[in-house]
């Protein structure tokens, strides 16, 4: 029997399923869960029909344009996830902001009587991060010397460090 390499398929075949669950429906509303265009059909519990539309380049831009489409007026809760590394966050509905805790790690709720055509604009501040990881932590199985890593938002690249220097920055030495 032939079984397909682990990696090579396995990475592919997650790519859908991310799509697939983008938003959820929660507390008789719906979750934006993970962020990038889409367009999501649901029907609530109460029995209206929703459309969610994102547009974005999202991880490439910071910003998340959603439009809220019900069949009719309907007041139900939107939840939008912060993403834990998101340094600064703003929210707003047709250009108003919204009074709601923003807090990394947890989702916002906005709870309102949606409009067709509403829009909400969430804006994700990437802060680029610079880490030294420490000698002892194993990455590979050459795991010797220096490592450093550098984020922004969803985006993390590891490198084996070869030079020497020495770089303050707020998160440690380099």
């Amino acid at each position: 029997a032939h079984e397909p390499l682990c990696c090579n398929v396995n990475g592919p075949r997650a790519l859908p399923l991310i799509i697939e669950s983008m938003v959820y429906g929660y507390d008789d509303g719906l979750a934006v869960v993970y962020y990038g265009p889409f367009e999501a059909h649901a029907t609530l519990p109460a029995g209206t029909a929703v459309t969610l539309t994102a547009e974005t380049e999202y991880p490439f831009e910071d910003e998340v344009r959603v439009t809220v489409q019900p069949a009719a007026a309907a007041d139900f809760p939107l939840f939008f996830r912060i993403p834990g590394w998101c340094a600064d966050v703003t929210l707003t509905v047709n250009g108003q902001a919204v009074d709601t805790a923003l807090t990394p790690g947890t989702y916002a709720r906005v709870q309102r009587t949606w409009q067709p055509g509403d829009r909400v604009v969430i804006n994700l501040h990437a802060p680029i991060v610079l880490e030294k990881l420490p000698v002892n932590f194993r990455i590979s199985v050459d795991a010797s010397g220096c490592w450093s890593l550098v984020s922004a938002g969803p985006w993390t690249s590891c490198s084996k460090d070869r030079s020497n220097s020495v770089v303050t920055f707020r998160h440690g030495y380099f």
